[in-house]
């Protein structure tokens, strides 16, 4: 996904990256639906994904979710 949001979780332990619907990481066209990528801040490891999230672009609206 080409991320086009990000946020930390309130207690710092995460970050939320939105992932673009029909771009790939380069930026280029792709048949993709939105996703959101959750990674952990002490390792870097990807604690979950949720995909095919539809068409419409995620934003996070604040930079901390609460």
């Amino acid at each position: 996904a080409d991320f086009e949001s990000i946020a930390i979780s309130a207690d710092g332990a995460f970050v939320y990256a939105a992932g673009a619907p029909d771009y790939d990481p380069n930026g280029g066209p792709a048949l993709a639906p939105a996703s959101i990528t959750v990674y952990s801040t002490t390792d870097g490891s990807v604690r979950l994904i949720a995909g095919d999230l539809g068409d419409s672009n995620i934003v996070f609206t604040d930079p901390v979710l609460r």
